[in-house]
């Protein structure tokens, strides 16, 4: 019989509220080593996901040629105004428990994701499933 995500050992992802600023947002991706956090409201729903990649697009962004080296105060409230919500991505791939694995390796493939979150019968965030976490699935030690 086919293994299914239920089967798996998911990562329980580290969530933030959509509040969190930008600043306390990179010392825990530092500090924790994270490759993603989710994104909860106070109804615990899923508002999206934050990557390395998002934050430094943020940077980026906060970073414009309308702020100059020499003005450090400027993007400092840049970074201060800057909220999770802001810079979550909000397109976030949900699979269920009961999916075969082959197949969650399958669709990560076609398209082209790094991450999905899984959901529970009741469409709750149950856990987290990274390419790395399907592969190790599927190749044995």
């Amino acid at each position: 019989m086919e293994r299914v995500v239920r089967e798996l050992a998911l990562r329980e992802p580290m969530t933030v509220s959509p509040d969190m600023p930008y600043t306390e947002l990179v010392h825990l991706f530092v500090a924790g080593h994270l490759d993603d956090v989710v994104v909860v409201n106070e109804n615990e729903s899923v508002v999206g996901t934050i990557s390395p990649n998002d934050l430094l697009r943020a940077t980026d962004q906060a970073c414009d040629d309308e702020v100059d080296v020499g003005e450090p105060a400027k993007l400092e409230d840049r970074f201060a105004a800057l909220k999770a919500k802001e810079i979550a991505s909000p397109d976030v791939v949900w699979i269920p428990l009961d999916m075969p694995v082959r197949e969650v390796a399958r669709r990560m493939r076609d398209e082209g994701l790094h991450r999905v979150l899984v959901g529970d019968d009741d469409g709750d965030l149950a856990g987290l499933l990274t390419a790395f976490d399907v592969l190790a699935q599927i190749v044995p030690s």
